[in-house]
């Protein structure tokens, strides 16, 4: 992107390379958060479940929960942490994008937070089927250790809703933006969208929830990794470029 300083005097040049260089720097911010934040999510919310909950089966479910405990304790500590770091980088966005519309920068700050509420009282489930597993209570333990991991895994739903929810204004701050990538922007709003529904779907139809889900998990990932990618990599440059044009 060619940049022009001609309307800039000396002071002004020099205004827009530090307006640029924040901006680039508040981009690559919100990218490594971002990206922080989704690395622990898959073992969180897909592969720690999976290894400690057989559903329907509480003697099964509370024998894998008393041989492999650390899969719990690191699958609470992977959630937690990825909650407080997906805050920090929509904190991050905010600060990016609010120039861009500031009711949409509000909105997707306020979503992206509400989600982590729900992931920590839903972390209480996980060290409650613990605390059960610990006792070897025999039956009743099983059953209130499945009991606990059930709701886990509905409390993930839940929590996916503004999962998704926030994607969508941040999708449109990349659409109406003068330096951010629309088509980046068309697919994160798609993506939210499914996220959304996957979660709808386990609630009002869970017979359909499994092929859901796995379309949510594609297309919203494609999204996300988009995002990620253009913020951490040559997106920095298009936005500085763009700072100083628009001084121009």
């Amino acid at each position: 992107m060619a940049t022009t300083f001609g309307a800039l005097g000396a002071g002004g040049i020099e205004e827009a390379r530090a307006e640029a260089l924040a901006a680039g720097r508040t981009a690559r911010i919100a990218g490594f958060l971002y990206l922080l934040a989704g690395i622990g999510a898959p073992f969180a919310y897909i592969i720690a479940p999976a290894k400690l909950m057989v559903r329907g089966d509480a003697a099964a479910t509370l024998a894998r929960v008393v041989a492999a405990p650390s899969y719990l304790r690191l699958g609470v500590a992977a959630e937690l942490i990825s909650s407080v770091l997906l805050i920090c980088a929509a904190a991050a966005l905010h600060r990016l994008l609010e120039g861009v519309n500031r009711a949409q920068a509000r909105l997707m700050l306020i979503f992206a937070s509400l989600a982590a509420p729900i992931i920590f009282a839903d972390a209480v489930d996980q060290l409650a089927a613990l605390d059960v597993a610990g006792a070897k209570g025999g039956a009743g333990a099983a059953q209130l250790a499945l009991l606990f991991m059930t709701l886990h895994r509905h409390g993930i739903v839940l929590a996916q809703v503004f999962w998704g929810l926030w994607l969508l204004p941040l999708g449109l701050l990349f659409i109406g933006s003068r330096f951010l990538p629309r088509a980046i922007g068309v697919l994160l709003v798609a993506g939210g969208s499914a996220y959304v529904a996957a979660s709808m779907t386990a609630l009002l139809a869970p017979a359909f929830a499994p092929i859901v889900s796995q379309v949510a998990a594609v297309g919203g990932g494609i999204a996300e990794a988009s995002a990620i990618i253009w913020l951490i990599g040559w997106g920095t440059k298009e936005v500085r470029a763009t700072a100083l044009s628009s001084k121009s």
